[in-house]
């Protein structure tokens, strides 16, 4: 099956048809037709059929290089196989189809509105994995997750293993099969008597007292004056968040390169929260606690027990306030002098190791000024960037406008490509790839503003060069990385080819050109091959025969671990996050919705191979073989056959067959209970997570606690502060991702076997419950 003429139509061997088309919100979508000769009239109603569409309002526009044109919808599809085709509104003039061309105003930093000022910053503490799975690891029952994919929701149940008495015989194992519950649900199902959620911004409810903005308990250990807590009263209106000083400076060049960024310090500022602090009686117990001692200024050492995320500065006052001294007057140093940054935590300094000398669990009360790692930038008067120290030269980007995080990804600010990877593997969390292509593209064709400044041209004549240097950085960088965007939008490929020969009379161009160029044809050729052997593998076949009987297990859990691992390494990372902001038909993530179909057919695969036997000694011999297949995978670090053949043994339909589990022998029974308690569901999958953990790579995950992990990071944390993306969260995510994808860093050292590849891509199953219920009936009336 391959592209004919570098059109979007696909015609098969057999004959089969297929049609991809762009559709009026940019997306595109793949239909499959009769021939190549029906009228466009019938692509408009087909396309309308499984968009539920009104056929009517819709015309098409055909497009081939910079021609674009309305055919008339009686004329033949074949004539314009050679066009790329797009669903728009009858309504949709033709010439707003146009790109316009536009350049990004570049004014010197000086010609801004630029002030100082100092006020109090809510910014959200980034609710991460760890806290997640504090959190989970307190329910003491599994929880269900589920995917939606199309119309349909596929169903990862995670209460798997969950037994009815302890004894093997007698367990009744959950199904834990993927079920289609032909459900138009819109968003992700976390089981009720796990996790909740509340609040307009999705947060995650009742994580930690400790992970909000509100005082949790802290105890001042051995006196009498023991608890500290704010004020119900004077809480600020977001208590799930930190509180966190910010000094607003002057950057001007955060968006333009050249100017300095520095971090000031204030003798006087604002009195913070715990100003309306009060004492309650004692508190002990506090297992997110430390122990930490403060040397007053006369000298004295006093020890205190505070929670660990408690931020810094909301320690200062309660310990100035047990000396009845004015904390705007005096700040911390650790033992040995360091300076301490108020907004951090307690934590921060007390386990992370991120000061010089190490951990600190002293600290000195001094008189001077405060520090803080949080930095905010200002544009006219409006806080377009905030940024944080995590060393004392270096800046991180924690939110940021749309445009300032352009501007950040262009104008050399950053030394590595780590804001860059994070930028373009999670910008669709809000803005389209077209919107930000058209962005860089602007970017690069820069100009002065109106009536430009003297300071408006140097600065122009200096960064320009610097600026179009980059953005051509970002877009090679996206296509190297990133050519997902582009393999399944093919108007955003022409845009950007279309960009590509504008660069051409560029002579400092002309090498980046050639390679550019040599890169995307690389990448399509990649992408060609992966989504053609998608089609291929999931495209009906005949079924093979059962070779189980004449396969040792520890082969076939090799040759099922080469098999999905090179179904799990055609899954691009955007594709986990597409999953989890919920595309709309989820199109855009072929490869990860085949491998979740996968889990289904090794599923009923297993309880098949069982079922088919009727013989009560073959059939412990093939359930025996199964379990053996299954150890063999978790040896191999293959924990997604794992589980699936697990949950094929853990039906009903194979779990009712009492005569046959109890012909197994001890041996097998007990490692069949091992491998169980592994996959215990409590505790947020405690067991499985540090099997994980100790695990080196090659390893073929189970998939859905990643997903989950992402689910909850993605709704726990506000997507915007203020009116800035919260960078923040995306690179917790991006960081999660990238957790998942360097599993698969190191590849498996088995040899294939064409056959028993071809016999596991095809195996033979049963998928109807109802069946498999018949045949396990059947078997039993033979025991």
């Amino acid at each position: 099956m391959a592209f004919n003429g570098g059109s979007n139509f696909i015609e098969g061997a057999n004959g089969e048809c297929f049609l991809r088309m762009k559709l009026p919100d940019d997306g595109t979508t793949m239909i499959n037709i009769s021939n190549k000769s029906i009228t466009l009239w019938d692509v408009v109603c087909k396309v309308a059929e499984k968009k539920s569409y009104v056929p009517g309002d819709y015309v098409i526009l055909a497009e081939k290089g910079n021609h674009k044109t309305k055919p008339d919808l009686s004329e033949s599809l074949e004539q314009y196989l050679d066009h790329n085709l797009k669903l728009i509104s009858v309504e949709e003039p033709e010439d707003s189809m146009q790109t316009r061309r536009r350049g990004s105003v570049m004014n010197a930093p000086s010609s801004k509105k630029l002030n100082f000022k100092m006020k109090k910053y809510n910014f959200p503490a980034t609710i991460d994995e760890e806290q997640i799975k504090k959190k989970q690891q307190n329910s003491a029952t599994g929880s269900e997750f589920n995917l939606r994919i199309g119309k349909s929701k596929k169903s990862f149940s995670l209460f798997l293993f969950r037994r009815s008495s302890s004894t093997l015989m007698d367990s009744r194992l959950s199904n834990n099969s993927l079920q289609d519950e032909n459900n138009t649900e819109e968003n992700y199902h976390m089981s009720d008597t796990h996790e909740s959620f509340n609040g307009e911004n999705g947060s995650i409810a009742s994580i930690n007292s400790c992970e909000s903005g509100q005082i949790p308990e802290v105890g001042l250990k051995g006196k009498d004056l023991s608890l500290v807590e704010l004020d119900a009263s004077k809480q600020d209106e977001h208590p799930n968040h930190h509180t966190i000083r910010k000094a607003i400076v002057s950057t001007g060049g955060i968006g333009n390169g050249n100017s300095t960024l520095r971090r000031n310090t204030f003798r006087k500022h604002q009195r913070s929260q715990t100003e309306n602090l009060y004492l309650k009686g004692n508190h002990e117990g506090n297992t997110s606690s430390a122990t930490i001692y403060v040397i007053y200024l006369d000298g004295e050492k006093v020890e205190f027990q505070f929670p660990l995320e408690l931020p810094m500065e909301a320690i200062l006052s309660c310990i100035c306030m047990k000396k009845e001294l004015n904390d705007e007057l005096y700040t911390f140093q650790s033992e040995k002098s360091e300076k301490i940054e108020l907004d951090r935590t307690l934590k921060y300094y007390y386990s992370d190791r991120n000061l010089c000398s190490g951990n600190c669990n002293t600290f000195k009360i001094v008189e001077g000024d405060k520090f803080y790692s949080m930095v905010c930038v200002t544009e006219n008067d409006q806080d377009v960037m905030i940024l944080q120290y995590i060393d004392n030269e270096n800046l991180q980007v924690m939110a940021g406008t749309i445009d300032k995080l352009i501007e950040r990804a262009t104008d050399g600010s950053e030394k590595d490509d780590t804001f860059l990877d994070i930028f373009l593997l999670t910008y669709r969390a809000y803005i389209k790839p077209k919107e930000i292509l058209q962005l860089l593209i602007d970017r690069f064709n820069c100009e002065l503003p109106s009536d430009p400044s003297d300071e408006d041209i140097k600065y122009f004549e200096d960064m320009k060069g610097l600026i179009q240097s980059n953005v051509v950085h970002v877009m090679e960088y996206w296509v190297k990385h990133h050519w997902h965007d582009f393999a399944v939008n093919s108007e955003l490929e022409e845009i950007l080819v279309n960009f590509i020969n504008e660069l051409k009379p560029y002579d400092e161009y002309t090498n980046r050109i050639d390679d550019f160029e040599n890169q995307i044809e690389i990448q399509k050729k990649k992408y060609e091959d992966m989504f053609d052997y998608i089609r291929r593998v999931e495209k009906k076949g005949k079924v093979m025969q059962s070779m189980l009987n004449e396969l040792d297990p520890e082969v076939v859990a090799q040759q099922l671990c080469l098999y999905d691992f090179k179904l799990m390494k055609n899954i691009h990372p955007i594709e986990y996050l597409d999953q989890i902001w919920g595309s709309k038909e989820n199109e855009d993530t072929p490869c990860l919705n085949f491998f979740i179909s996968r889990f289904n057919l090794e599923s009923y695969w297993a309880a098949t191979e069982v079922l088919s036997v009727e013989d009560l000694k073959k059939r412990t011999e093939i359930l025996k073989k199964i379990i053996l297949v299954t150890k063999h995978c978790l040896d191999n670090n293959n924990f997604f056959s794992t589980f699936a053949l697990l949950s094929g043994l853990s039906t009903n339909a194979i779990q009712r067959l009492k005569k046959t589990w109890e012909a197994l022998p001890s041996k097998i029974k007990n490692i069949f209970s091992d491998i169980e308690k592994l996959m215990d569901p409590s505790r947020n999958m405690r067991n499985y997570r540090m099997e994980l953990e100790s695990k080196e790579p090659p390893i073929i995950p189970f998939l859905p606690i990643y997903l989950k992990d992402l689910t909850f990071i993605n709704d726990g944390n506000q997507s915007k502060i203020e009116s800035m993306v919260n960078f923040d969260k995306l690179r917790m995510m991006s960081n999660r991702v990238h957790d998942l994808t360097n599993l698969i860093d190191k590849e498996y050292g088995f040899i294939e076997d064409p056959i028993i590849q071809n016999y596991l891509a095809k195996p033979p199953k049963k998928d109807d419950d109802k069946e498999l219920k018949e045949m396990s009936l059947k078997c039993e009336k033979q025991q």
